[in-house]
């Protein structure tokens, strides 16, 4: 069943009728991690920044399938996207987990996509430690925090890095009763984690012609030469770039780099 999804939207600066953009995050992400880049993309064509199902403020269900988070793209697109030819259209960008969400839309319904970019993920299954991410986030006695510095002081224990913490942090807030709790569907993508982390081989046998990009974050291994043939294979009109100096999260660490990067595809691809 499609879920409604929150979004942010980016009123097109441009005077040109322009085939509107549509940003998908990462997980434990949210339509904010892309906001300041969508406004900035808003100066060619509207940009929305969206919340998949079980992030922001997006609806929770325990169906966390890529066909499912697709589809919730596509009913999203519906409603927001048409053009002037009265088509649901958009360029799609996601990034990590939005990555594959766009990925699949694009090879299931490619005359919605008019163009896709993947940011710092492949078309493959990975073996990633979020486990241990979800394991500390379950874990955390929410009924003893009181404060954000309390919550990251707790789960340092067990996360090391200062800055992945404060970005699974953004995800706490205060409930109705003034207690913390976690606004994603936290135990729904722990129990899906292995979909989440997957690829779905009914995706093997499709094809997607229109213009991709993939770019990948220098410092991360989520995009490998071993990727590049099976990203061919599905995506033939796809260009692989790399940001320097970043990781993973390249739009947080360079980005202006991806800025370019993107106004650059969008310039020579459209």
């Amino acid at each position: 069943m499609r879920q409604p999804l929150n979004f942010k939207a980016f009123e097109s600066e441009s005077s040109v009728e322009s085939t509107p953009i549509v940003v998908v995050h990462g997980l434990f992400g949210s339509a904010g991690n892309w906001q300041s880049l969508a406004r900035k993309l808003a100066r060619g064509a509207t940009t929305y920044s969206i919340d998949l199902r079980n992030h922001g403020e997006s609806p929770h269900d325990p169906d966390v399938s890529f066909e499912s988070m697709s589809d919730d793209l596509i009913g999203f697109m519906e409603s927001h996207c048409i053009n002037s030819d009265g088509v649901p259209r958009a360029h799609l960008i996601g990034h990590s987990m939005g990555g594959k969400v766009v990925m699949h839309a694009a090879l299931t319904q490619p005359e919605r996509v008019a163009s896709m970019v993947a940011a710092d993920i492949a078309p493959v299954a990975y073996q990633r430690g979020f486990r241990r991410f979800m394991d500390a986030m379950q874990q955390m006695p929410m009924e003893q925090i009181t404060s954000r510095k309390q919550a990251d002081e707790w789960l340092s224990d067990a996360i090391d890095e200062a800055g992945v913490r404060a970005f699974l942090l953004h995800n706490l807030r205060r409930n109705e009763d003034g207690q913390f709790d976690w606004r994603i569907g936290l135990d729904h993508l722990a129990n899906g984690l292995e979909t989440i982390a997957g690829f779905p081989d009914e995706l093997l046998a499709l094809k997607y012609t229109g213009p991709c990009l993939f770019l990948a974050g220098e410092q991360s291994t989520y995009i490998q030469e071993s990727h590049l043939p099976r990203i061919q294979t599905l995506f033939p009109r796809s260009r692989h770039q790399v940001i320097a100096n970043a990781g993973h999260w390249l739009h947080a660490e360079q980005p202006a780099a991806t800025l370019d990067a993107l106004e650059a595809f969008y310039l020579a691809e459209m």
